[in-house]
């Protein structure tokens, strides 16, 4: 029996993340993605999806903390020195902090990206997804859980007076395979010869002169044959 493997089947559809961070805010996670199942309308089949995360930005305007302050940057400074001069701003002033966590579904919840949130004034865009890839995309696997949480990093959390909003969009996509494609066996027997046999002139293994019953004489079919113990043909 052989099988033909058909092309499958594929179900895709995007997805919008916008979550609007509720303030005051007291601590809780903020679900971004999660997998979904295919619909009845799509297949009767239910099926997971996969997501692709294509798209995530996080607008912050926090008025709640003091200012930070402007980079001071020379001419004469080098990239590399001018990189360490915006990271000691952002991770040494006043701030919030934004976890980006994923999780599998055997898994707990894994931190894959902090963002400092600060008072820049009039407010300011995080790219969060290019963080996280140098692709474009992120692969999320249809086990997995994409979420947000904002932690206290001795400064408290976001006000009501701040506004923290994050964004974005997955390509979810799905593949079906149908029922697999039975081929027909053909079976081919070999051709058959017949031989003249005299049975009572036999004398070796496996005949019973007697009886003229022949023993396992065609081993091709391991058939045992009873024939006329005079001269029979195979």
């Amino acid at each position: 029996m052989a099988y033909l493997l058909p092309e499958p089947i594929p179900y895709s559809k995007n997805t919008q993340i916008l979550c609007k961070v509720p303030v005051p805010y007291s601590g809780e996670r903020l679900m971004l993605w999660m997998p979904t199942l295919t619909t009845g309308w799509e297949h009767t089949l239910q099926m997971r999806y996969s997501g692709y995360l294509q798209h995530l930005r996080c607008d912050v305007y926090i008025n709640s903390l003091e200012r930070a302050p402007e980079p001071k940057v020379d001419d004469e400074l080098q990239d590399r020195q001018i990189i360490e001069v915006l990271k000691d701003l952002e991770w040494n002033s006043k701030r919030y902090e934004l976890l980006l966590q994923l999780r599998a579904q055997e898994t707990d919840w894994v931190t894959i990206r902090r963002y400092s949130l600060l008072n820049r004034w009039p407010g300011y865009t995080i790219p969060m997804l290019d963080a996280i890839t140098d692709t474009g995309d992120f692969l999320l696997g249809d086990n997995a859980f994409l979420s947000a949480i904002i932690i206290d990093v001795n400064w408290g959390l976001p006000t009501k007076d701040d506004e923290i909003i994050i964004y974005g969009g997955v390509k979810e996509e799905a593949w079906y395979y149908q029922n697999l494609e039975v081929l027909p066996t053909i079976i081919i027997e070999p051709p058959r010869s017949n031989t003249v046999v005299n049975i009572r002139g036999l004398t070796i293994q496996g005949v019973n002169t007697t009886s003229g019953f022949v023993e396992d004489v065609n081993t091709l079919f391991g058939y045992a044959h009873r024939m006329n113990p005079e001269t029979s043909t195979l």
